[in-house]
């Protein structure tokens, strides 16, 4: 590395970058059992294929576009200095399981722990949801994606 300003970072740096952008992991938020229609990347199917038979999964992504889907991705914030991990439960204010955390980690810009996870109906943002961290039933804020927002400009 020639360059003096440049600085190597790992996965961690990747992943709390990617997690305050807002941005699906394939194998967190994607996989074969989520659709983009879940993931709200309904922006990324280009609308013409959408109706093509030779698409995989058409027939599903249309059905999810007129009838609704099951799931849906909401973003994390945890009001204690616990850190949100991938796989912790969701829960509503009764304690049942609502749902679960993709992606979690500590964000050192927000400085707090932020998390990506889905839920088995719409939230409203003012909502409280809960999760289990070592024992002990926290509450946890329901806030917008990206938790940071972009500061450039194209072109």
């Amino acid at each position: 590395m020639e360059n003096t300003n440049a600085k190597l970072c790992g996965l961690g740096a990747r992943d709390s970058l990617r997690l305050e952008a807002g941005l699906c992991l394939y194998g967190n938020e994607l996989d074969e059992s989520t659709t983009p229609i879940e993931a709200n990347l309904n922006w990324a199917i280009n609308k013409e294929r959408l109706n093509d038979k030779s698409l995989n999964g058409h027939e599903i992504l249309l059905n999810q576009i007129n009838r609704g889907i099951n799931k849906y991705k909401i973003a994390i914030k945890s009001l204690s200095k616990s850190i949100l991990r991938t796989g912790m439960k969701l829960l509503d204010n009764e304690n049942n399981e609502i749902g679960y955390i993709t992606s979690g980690a500590y964000s050192p810009i927000i400085k707090s722990s932020i998390a990506i996870g889905y839920v088995k109906r719409k939230l409203n943002i003012n909502e409280k949801i809960f999760t289990t961290i070592r024992n002990k039933i926290e509450e946890l804020e329901i806030t917008k994606l990206p938790f940071i927002l972009h500061n450039y400009k194209k072109g």
